[in-house]
């Protein structure tokens, strides 16, 4: 009977008749009629089953499920189950370290060469240089590799100090050029070259040390004086200077000048000197012993008068006495017999005057070093 379309049924006569089959997912009485083709939904995804989506079986589809973490639907090669599929190979670009395989594992994607860090450049797993921009802790000067193929400047040094100078390379320091002095010091210091000084010595009590950095003797010459000055010798031909305080510009000594002339033979007490008697008075407080003029060093201006030619035509003083007061001027008298002088005396009187004259100009050359 109408609708029925799959089974048997009674033909009512004690028989059965067939009513056909169902085809698809339709069963018989599949529909909840009895000899009718229809369908029963499934309405749990089956057993094992736990992503996706699958049929209900009655043209519709029920959904199982998603997977977590690296898994995914029927990454396991089951389809509606939730797995993995690793992978073998790194990916492209990838050139060091390790990666994961996308299944809870990891892959090695290989290590970096030279320089080359492994993510040195700023990319995960790629080979690549992170230059340093600074220089190293205690480096300050010179160049240093920035890591890269590169370099850094880490500045110069200034004064004594040189780039490793000290033994370090790339610190300023410095290498003494000389550990001890040179020259011939004797004293003082000098710089080793690096700003510490080097101690040369010191000087003995009574030396000080000069700018040669020599040790000389800071006591007087004790032998500065010279003891030859003094002619003690020489003899003079004529008689002592009879000026007063006739100064020796020689070594010092005076012409005692207070004593009378005593005649020739009489010893200057400064031989050398030089008697600056020009114009030096006579004391006229002692007479002349003998005939004849001063023949010191000095230039006295006396002359020999006689007074025996006097104008007065009185007869001479016989003592020879000095014709002068206080202030003569060192002029002595020759002592004449009654009636005037005779020529032997008047002839001897002028060799004496003329014999004093010339060794007063020998004695001036000789002291002074000039010729006459």
């Amino acid at each position: 009977p109408a609708p029925d379309n799959c089974g048997t049924i009674s033909n009512g006569c004690g028989g059965i008749i067939n009513c056909g089959t169902c085809t698809g997912t339709n069963t018989c009485g599949g529909g909840g009629t009895p000899n009718v083709c229809g369908c029963t939904p499934i309405t749990a995804c089956p057993a094992g089953d736990n992503c996706g989506t699958i049929s209900n079986g009655c043209g519709g589809t029920i959904n199982c499920g998603t997977c977590t973490g690296t898994n995914t639907c029927g990454g396991g090669g089951t389809p509606n189950v939730c797995g993995c599929t690793p992978i073998t190979a790194c990916p492209a670009g990838d050139n060091c370290g390790t990666v994961s395989n996308g299944c809870g594992g990891t892959i090695d994607c290989g290590t970096c060469s030279g320089n080359d860090t492994c993510g040195g450049s700023g990319t995960p797993n790629v080979c690549g240089c992170t230059p340093i921009t600074t220089c190293p802790a205690g480096d300050n000067c010179g160049t240093v590799s920035n890591g890269c193929g590169g370099t850094i400047d880490c500045g110069t040094c200034s004064g004594n100090d040189t780039c490793g100078g000290g033994g370090t390379a790339n610190v300023c320091g410095c290498s003494p050029t000389k550990t001890s002095c040179t020259g011939g010091a004797q004293c003082g210091t000098q710089d080793n070259g690096c700003g510490t000084p080097i101690t040369c010595g010191t000087c003995p009590t009574g030396e000080t040390c000069n700018a040669s950095q020599q040790c000389v003797s800071t006591t007087p010459d004790s032998g500065t004086m010279d003891s030859g000055t003094m002619d003690s010798g020489t003899m003079d031909s004529g008689a002592m200077d009879s000026g007063t305080g006739n100064t020796d510009s020689g070594t010092g000594g005076h012409d005692s000048g207070t004593a009378a002339d005593s005649g020739t033979g009489v010893t200057d007490s400064g031989a050398g000197a030089h008697d600056s008697g020009t114009g030096t008075h006579d004391s006229g407080t002692t007479s002349d012993s003998g005939s004849g003029s001063s023949s010191g060093g000095g230039s006295d201006s006396g002359t020999v008068s006689m007074d025996g030619a006097s104008s007065d035509g009185e007869s001479g003083d016989a003592s020879g006495g000095n014709t002068g007061g206080g202030g003569g001027c060192g002029c002595v008298t020759a002592g004449a017999s009654e009636g005037g002088m005779s020529p032997a005396l008047l002839g001897m009187a002028g060799l004496v005057l003329v014999g004093g004259a010339r060794l007063r100009r020998r004695r001036s050359t000789r002291r002074t070093g000039v010729g006459r």
